[in-house]
This record gives C-alpha cells, structure tokens and sequence, in this order.
C-alpha cells in the first residue's frame, strides 16, 4: 500500500473521530496540543510554512524546506520526525528504528552498513532542500515546525 492510499485509510477511519493535532516547533520548549477546531486553525495561520527551514505536517502529508515541497519516502519522513522531535538526544539506533520499524541489533555489521549508507543518501537528498544534518539531528539553529494527529504520534515519537 503506498503513502498516499494509507493517509487516504487514514482519513477515512479518522473521518468520525474528534481530531486533536499535537505539535512542536523551535521556538517552543516542548509539545502543544489543538483540541478544536479553532484552536487547530490558529496553529495554522500562526504557523507557515515559510517561516521555517523544515515544516512537517503528517495530518495533511506535507513536507516542505522553506516553502518548498520535498520529495521523500514515508520512511525518510519518520526519520526526520525522529531526529526532530529526539533532538540532540537521537541516535543512530534511533534512525535506524524509524526507518526500519525494528531494532538494531548490537554487533549486526550488514544493518549498520545498511543504516550508514541509508543515513549518507538522506544527508545528500536533505542537502539538495538546504536542511543540514549532524549526528543523527538537524543542525542547531534550524527552525522547524512538525504537526500531526494525536494517534499517529503514538507509535512513533516519544515525549
């Protein structure tokens, strides 16, 4: 099932659902929520996309590098979440976790090879865009904003 179809299921499902977004951006020290409508649309007049280096928006599927849209793979964009929303703190077993839905292994050689070389064409394609990536982060000093529905943060970032 490719990214678009699942959002779509996504929606669907979601349809019913009170929908509350949460959302963290570099000016904020930590994670706020939009519980109402209201709420949900002064996070977006307050926050376009052109005022940040890197905008997220996993509710609507939009990922964009100062206004412009990015070409990348689900798994590049749980990636760049991660390495986000983790900060200074994120790790190689991090990446490697948001990009391959499992751990990794201590000692396994082919799957750190496989993250090095993954990691190295990500920085290259991020590069392309003018996002700079250090050690499994974004640069200090990148501003950023990442918003997404409630439920889709749970599985994968951690507060």
């Amino acid at each position: 099932m490719n990214m678009t179809e699942e959002r779509c299921r996504r929606e669907v499902i979601e349809a019913g659902r009170r929908e509350v977004l949460a959302y963290i951006h570099s000016d904020a020290g930590g994670w706020e929520e939009a519980k109402t409508a209201q709420q949900i649309r002064q996070v977006y007049d307050q926050h376009r996309p052109l005022h940040y280096d890197l905008y997220l928006d996993l509710s609507k599927g939009e990922w964009l590098a100062r206004g412009q849209a990015m070409e990348l793979s689900e798994g590049d964009v749980c990636v760049l979440f991660r390495m986000i929303t983790e900060g200074l703190s994120c790790t190689s077993e991090m990446i490697f976790t948001a990009r391959y839905k499992r751990e990794l292994e201590p000692g396994n050689k082919k799957d750190r090879g496989r993250l090095d070389s993954y990691y190295r064409r990500l920085k290259e394609r991020l590069k392309l865009y003018g996002i700079t990536t250090e050690h499994y982060t974004v640069k200090p000093g990148t501003r950023y904003f990442v918003i997404y529905p409630e439920q889709w943060g749970g599985e994968t970032a951690k507060r």
